[in-house]
């Protein structure tokens, strides 16, 4: 049976004080390596994380999914392979620090975002709000440029696009 009332003792419940401990030293936001023999980088994978600074995936990944590093506030530097064939929605969507995104080649001195070799698509918003990245070079191995994909990137200056480009999606470079 449930206790009444006056089954319950009387006690005066002591005065509690927690201890304070000091709030750990934030961490510095590092390198996210990520694992050889990947294939695709998932729908919203690393997405939120502010402790990384710069991303290098490896060769044999052809897809990043939507999300994938989306909002990842102090994200500074993204490395990717030539093997990369499709940059999913929003994957870099929020990523206000990103300055560098680079694609992997034979070229000794690649620039601030490029596209080579295999044919490509930049998904819908994949670099939205990524105030940060001043130019971009997109080879003309690129078909497609989908709505908004570097919409909000309040700091690009120089677009070089490629003669082979068939699609440019609504809002692409707003």
């Amino acid at each position: 049976t449930p206790p009444t009332r006056t089954d319950i003792p009387e006690t005066k419940s002591p005065v509690v004080t927690p201890k304070t401990k000091p709030l750990p030293a934030p961490s510095r936001p590092k390198d996210l390596s990520i694992s050889a023999g990947a294939k695709t980088i998932d729908f919203n994978r690393y997405a939120w994380r502010s402790d990384i600074a710069t991303v290098k995936i490896p060769d044999g990944v052809t897809t990043i999914g939507g999300y994938a590093f989306a909002f990842c506030e102090n994200l500074v530097r993204v490395e990717l392979p030539k093997s990369v064939t499709h940059i999913g929605n929003s994957a870099f969507y929020g990523c206000k620090k990103l300055e560098f995104v680079t694609f992997r080649t034979d070229s000794p001195a690649p620039t601030d975002f490029t596209f080579e070799n295999k044919e490509r698509i930049i998904g819908k918003e994949a670099f939205s709000g990524c105030t940060m990245i001043k130019r971009i070079e997109i080879s003309d191995r690129v078909t497609s440029v989908k709505k908004s994909a570097f919409f909000g990137c309040a700091n690009l200056t120089e677009i070089e696009l490629p003669k082979g480009l068939i699609a440019i999606g609504k809002e692409a470079f707003d």
